[in-house]
């Protein structure tokens, strides 16, 4: 898990236009898209690699499976996929809170890609003041298929916490799906 974090970095979160729903904007990724904003109020980066950075993983919403509302975010790789991006937004930090991060998944064909980085979760990540990961917790999703699955992650924020991001990955073969992303 922590190579695929250690290729995060800590770049800023343009959430324009997205809306805020239990902490997080556009959890339900109802959000139209534009060219600038893929995933409006998310972040998307290169989350882990594997001797190259193309081909990348595909991250895109999805209009025809969901499990609430009218879209969802896939994550999808093959055996070619070198780069494998990472959804993330940065939340608010609050020292010693009492933080729930809520999901739901879908997965098919879920496998491992053969390079070790094997990631598929949504997680929540706090990181002190010199960027170090102060704590984490994260839920995976379940492989190699499964329908749609609440994913629960209850963390307290560190007391020297700093920043905070729900990051949600996928860092291996097959298809994930995400929607209804809330914290509390």
């Amino acid at each position: 898990m922590l190579a695929a974090l250690a290729l995060c970095s800590l770049a800023g979160l343009s959430a324009a236009g997205a809306r805020m729903s239990d902490g997080i904007a556009n959890g339900d990724f109802e959000t139209p898209v534009t060219r600038d904003e893929p995933v409006p109020g998310w972040v998307l980066e290169l989350g882990a690699q594997n001797g190259a950075k193309t081909p990348e993983s595909v991250v895109a919403v999805d209009r025809d499976e969901r499990h609430g509302g009218r879209a969802s975010l896939r994550f999808s790789g093959d055996r070619a996929t070198r780069g494998w991006r990472i959804a993330k937004q940065a939340v608010e930090v609050r020292p010693g809170g009492r933080y729930e991060l809520t999901a739901w998944t879908r997965a098919a064909g879920v496998e491992p890609n053969g390079f070790g980085i094997d990631n598929g979760y949504v997680g929540l990540f706090f990181f002190d003041a010199a960027g170090k990961v102060a704590g984490r917790g994260f839920a995976n999703v379940e492989r190699p298929d499964s329908d749609w699955t609440e994913r629960r992650v209850e963390l307290v924020a560190p007391p020297h916490a700093r920043e905070a991001y729900v990051f949600v990955f996928l860092s291996m073969l097959g298809d994930m799906w995400v929607d209804d992303v809330a914290l509390a």
